[in-house]
């Protein structure tokens, strides 16, 4: 996260943002790090919240979909931990993609079905 922030978002300051579409986890998905994948995700969304200073800013998490080669716990977990933040965090939406993900591609085509579930949120 810190790179994508100080290379990425932190540029992008002060512009105004309606919400934030987080598509990602799969990079997070070993054993230590799926254990603690949701605090990172929790306190990712107050940093962005506090530096756009807008602590009620919509964010979409889009939860990583199933994937044949990554059937395991931490993977697992990690989608696990994605729907606990959004419980517990306000204004915090999950779009699950399990139904129009392929579990063999982790990069599937139908993400324009996403697109839409997205778009209905915000």
């Amino acid at each position: 996260i810190s790179t994508l922030y100080n290379y990425a978002f932190s540029q992008t300051l002060p512009l105004s943002y309606k919400a934030v579409v987080w598509y990602q986890g799969e990079s997070n998905t070993s054993e230590s790090e799926s254990c603690f994948y949701d605090k990172m995700l929790e306190k990712m969304i107050t940093l962005w919240r506090a530096d756009l200073r807008d602590e009620m800013l919509p964010f979409v998490i889009i939860q990583i979909a199933d994937f044949d080669e990554r059937n395991d716990t931490p993977w697992h977990r990690v989608q696990l931990a994605q729907e606990a933040v959004v419980e517990r965090a306000e204004n915090c939406y999950l779009v699950k993609c399990a139904d129009v993900c392929e579990s063999n591609n982790i990069h599937p085509p139908t993400k324009h079905v996403l697109a839409k579930r997205i778009s209905e949120i915000i």
